[in-house]
């Protein structure tokens, strides 16, 4: 509803600009590399395709052109696999991110140095997980160029505002007093602090790239939380967030991990 007003509101209500990190996709294989520029346009708001590439040579040269902050690259190509290609440049000044079918060459990409890895055929929850390490992983590096600039805690979101469509027009809300949120199909629900329930036609991913991602994170397909308003973790309840507000969250096991350790980097040792 009133998509360029919502526009511009966002535009003015925003303190910070978000953080998109120019992406390369390096594989040898068209329907890969297509594939692989979809699922990152669809889900992965965080980044921006900026160039493919079907071999290490072609990538070398975009690499110089572009300086890609990140780059997806394919381990297995004909001339030239994906560790060889690393081998042959005198600085790295990007992220790295293998893609491969076989689980085996992860301990290798770790030695290489590449921030993650993600198997094919790639699955969407799969890639999110590495897209999110690799953003803490650049913030942490890189700082000066980071959103997230403030120091962790309810100032650092005191002063950004979202605006929430709905069927007649659309709120303006403080995202610092959101509690959590829940997909619902296409739709999302937003919980408030004062206890409102707000409906959006915005879907889950939409709201996860547009808010502080330091303060908030996905610890299930369907749920969002607020770090702030997090009490206590419980395994007792099959694993569960339980928040101030008395709301139980599920944990997805694979997430576990992202979850101790973003709630470490938040809050100090957990």
């Amino acid at each position: 509803m009133y998509p360029e007003l919502i526009n511009i509101l966002n535009s003015m209500l925003s303190t910070q600009t978000p953080l998109r990190l120019k992406t390369l996709i390096v594989d040898d294989e068209r329907r890969s590399r297509l594939h692989l520029k979809r699922l990152i346009d669809t889900y992965c708001h965080q980044l921006q395709v900026a160039g493919t590439a079907a071999s290490g040579e072609e990538a070398t040269g975009l690499i110089s052109k572009l300086k890609p902050d990140l780059v997806f690259l394919d381990v297995l190509m004909p001339t030239m696999n994906g560790f060889e290609f690393l081998a042959t440049l005198k600085r790295r000044d990007f992220l790295t991110v293998f893609v491969t079918a076989h689980e085996e060459f992860g301990i290798k990409a770790v030695q290489a140095d590449a921030t993650d890895y993600v198997l094919k055929p790639i699955d969407t929850l799969d890639l999110q997980r590495a897209v999110s390490h690799v953003m803490k992983v650049w913030q942490e590096r890189s700082p000066e160029r980071s959103h997230t600039r403030k120091s962790p805690g309810p100032d650092s979101q005191s002063s950004h505002k979202i605006t929430v469509p709905y069927a007649e027009g659309f709120h303006i809300l403080d995202a610092a007093k959101i509690i959590r949120l829940e997909a619902d199909n296409t739709y999302t629900t937003i919980c408030m602090e004062e206890g409102r329930r707000l409906l959006s036609s915005k879907g889950i991913h939409e709201f996860e790239e547009i808010l502080e991602p330091r303060c908030f994170m996905r610890i299930h397909r369907s749920h969002v939380v607020n770090l702030n308003y997090v009490q206590e973790f419980n395994r007792k309840y099959d694993q569960v967030v339980i928040l101030t507000n008395g709301d139980k969250v599920p944990v997805a096991r694979r997430k576990l991990k992202d979850f101790h350790d973003h709630l470490q980097n938040y809050i100090g040792r957990v």
